[in-house]
């Protein structure tokens, strides 16, 4: 397949990172630069207009299947960037995005990224990385304002014999913790087991985990009973979906859910299953100000489960778990 004069660059510079990609003087770097800027937007220098500013002006790029190679690094010439779209192309790291300040919406799907390549800063809103090849996502751990983030469908290099499960290193995870609403790890061979570290997410509302290998409803209730703000979980394609009572279980687990793969959850529906669980605790069921019975306080939300999970952090960080979190435990001995 032809490549154009720029992305040959383009290649060309992404295999050599370390020639002319960090100088500041006008240049070959420059000139490529400015023709990236230009294929990316209809604006174009005004009359007088010195190219420092009319870079500087530049806030949306549009370089969707232009066929790009290697990083993102030649961007630096555009530190006004606040939106960019880079998605279908063949583009191995985001490098050089760090660079902007301003950047506040990544699309960047469908690309061969094995690593995010920089670190995020705190404008940093919204970023799609569905259909990459990251094993374990890093860089985030100042995206202090990240609401909106895309990690579905990744597929990283794996030694022969072994499989992949994609994970969100500890820092990355409490950095974006407090402000992260919506996350899309679907499709990541995600099991049981990589549920605990979610539980940091409390500010969560709405959770795709769709298309994994959870099997188990227990270790899933007891997340859902501590992410108390999540509205929505998507779950189509797990083993646990090809069970009975599954939907259940979360329900009552999930005080704030409304829906479960698009399928609303009904008042009445929630109000039988816990008045069902009164009677078999053998309580009258107290009334909310909304008239739908409360959860009876000597009736767990989720099963006595046996055996303590992975800890969500290294031995050797002080961080704790939020205190409405308590504790998770796995899968081993659950009484399903």
């Amino acid at each position: 397949q032809s490549q154009s004069p720029l992305n040959d660059s383009l290649r060309t510079m992404s295999n050599e990172p370390s020639q002319g990609l960090e100088q500041d003087e006008p240049g070959d770097d420059e000139d490529l630069a400015q023709a990236l800027i230009l294929r990316g937007t209809k604006l174009r220098p005004r009359l007088g207009q010195t190219p420092a500013t009319f870079q500087l002006s530049i806030h949306h790029l549009h370089l969707s299947g232009v066929g790009l190679v290697g990083d993102l690094s030649l961007l630096r010439w555009a530190p006004g960037l606040q939106v960019l779209y880079v998605y279908d192309n063949r583009l191995s790291s985001l490098r050089g995005l760090g660079s902007l300040p301003r950047l506040s919406h990544v699309y960047a799907s469908n690309n061969y990224c094995e690593e995010l390549g920089f670190e995020a800063g705190a404008a940093l809103e919204h970023i799609n990385l569905h259909g990459n090849r990251i094993g374990t996502i890093t860089g985030l751990q100042n995206a202090s304002g990240l609401a909106h983030l895309d990690i579905g469908s990744q597929r990283p290099a794996e030694p022969p014999g072994t499989s992949s499960c994609l994970r969100i290193d500890v820092d990355s995870l409490w950095g974006i913790a407090p402000s992260l609403r919506y996350l899309n790890a679907s499709g990541n061979s995600l099991g049981d087991d990589a549920l605990a570290q979610l539980v940091a997410l409390q500010h969560l509302r709405v959770l795709d985990i769709s298309g994994n290998e959870i099997g188990g409803a227990s270790v899933l209730a007891q997340l859902l009973f501590r992410l108390p703000l999540l509205t929505a979980l998507r779950l189509k394609g797990n083993p646990l979906t090809a069970r009975s009572k599954w939907r259940e279980a979360l329900i009552m687990a999930g005080v704030g859910l409304e829906e479960i793969d698009g399928k609303p959850i009904a008042t009445h529906e929630r109000a039988f299953l816990l008045q069902l669980a009164a009677k078999r605790a053998g309580m009258r069921p107290q009334a909310t100000p909304m008239g739908i019975p409360a959860r009876p306080a000597t009736t767990p939300a989720v099963p006595s489960l046996i055996g303590e999970a992975p800890p969500l952090v290294s031995s050797g960080s002080m961080r704790s778990l939020p205190t409405s979190a308590g504790p998770f435990r796995t899968r081993n001995g659950v009484q399903q």
